[in-house]
């Protein structure tokens, strides 16, 4: 039995509009702050030869000038990498102790942090692999390879299979360690599963540059024997707990001040869920 000739014309006309307005909304509007200025006016001129002149032009259309604009694109990006800086002048958010600064002046050296920009494909991709190799061949030690994806628009399938596995490869021949910094709270941007991929290879994953940048730091401080954590004291027989933190709080007293300091502290344990003060609470101690 056939149903569409019972369905009114006004009802199928107004769903077939409505379908139209949310293609309409989420090709022109949603789309908004995705694309560049040139890949949005794309977007554009597309959905105007549409209308204009029919869907099958429209289609037409859209092959062409997606094809110009991607060739465009990858004669103004066909270098992914923006650049690379070794990471000696570069620290993360984290507070460090005075002892912790000082080994991280000496060892951040050895951090190669290497800028990635563009959309990533099958060429450019090698390109940056190859890149990567030149970069850890130099004579200069690298522990800790930092790769940053925060200016990188999309990746391809390809492009994350060289991405996620022969640069880790790579990486590890030369004994680094590797960190990527995705640039976004959701992961990459690329519909292959790359950051399940990088975990297989285990690697780390950061959120971004300054979250890439502490890994790092955190990496190379338990190299060297140090506390990662900058409230965390290394364990010290010598030392109870009280002067074991005052220790890392401040370094510059002397070993007669901080334990005549830490004479006036004593421990207590917390049950979970116990609040230790609220705020205007009056201020009758300190606690660390």
């Amino acid at each position: 039995m056939r149903v569409v000739p019972y369905v009114p014309r006004c009802l199928a006309g107004c769903l077939i509009l409505h379908v139209g307005l949310d293609l309409v909304k989420e090709a022109l509007y949603d789309s908004l702050g995705a694309f560049d200025s040139l890949e949005y006016g794309c977007i554009v001129a597309i959905g105007f030869v549409m209308t204009v002149f029919g869907f099958s032009s429209g289609l037409l259309f859209a092959l062409v000038a997606s094809t110009l604009i991607f060739t465009i694109q990858q004669a103004v990006h066909g270098n992914p990498v923006r650049g690379t800086m070794r990471g000696t002048t570069l620290r993360s958010s984290k507070w460090r102790t005075a002892a912790a600064r000082t080994a991280l002046d000496h060892a951040m050296g050895a951090v190669l942090v290497v800028q990635v920009v563009g959309t990533l494909f099958f060429g450019n991709a090698t390109e940056l692999k190859e890149r990567v190799a030149r970069e850890l061949k130099l004579d200069r030690k690298v522990t800790v390879l930092v790769l940053d994806f925060t200016l990188v628009r999309s990746i391809d399938a390809s492009a994350a299979e060289t991405v996620g596995s022969e640069i880790c490869a790579i990486a590890k021949r030369h004994g680094a360690r590797v960190c990527y910094a995705s640039g976004r709270a959701d992961g990459f941007p690329t519909a292959a599963p790359m950051t399940e991929r990088l975990l297989t290879e285990q690697v780390h994953v950061a959120r971004d540059l300054d979250a890439a940048i502490l890994w790092a730091e955190n990496v190379l401080l338990a190299i060297k024997g140090g506390p990662t954590s900058p409230l965390r004291p290394p364990k010290s027989p010598e030392l109870g707990a009280p002067a074991s933190q005052l220790a890392v709080l401040m370094p510059s007293l002397s070993a007669r001040d901080r334990d005549s300091l830490a004479s006036h502290f004593k421990g207590r344990r917390l049950s979970p869920g116990e609040v230790l003060w609220r705020q205007n609470d009056p201020a009758t101690s300190i606690v660390i």
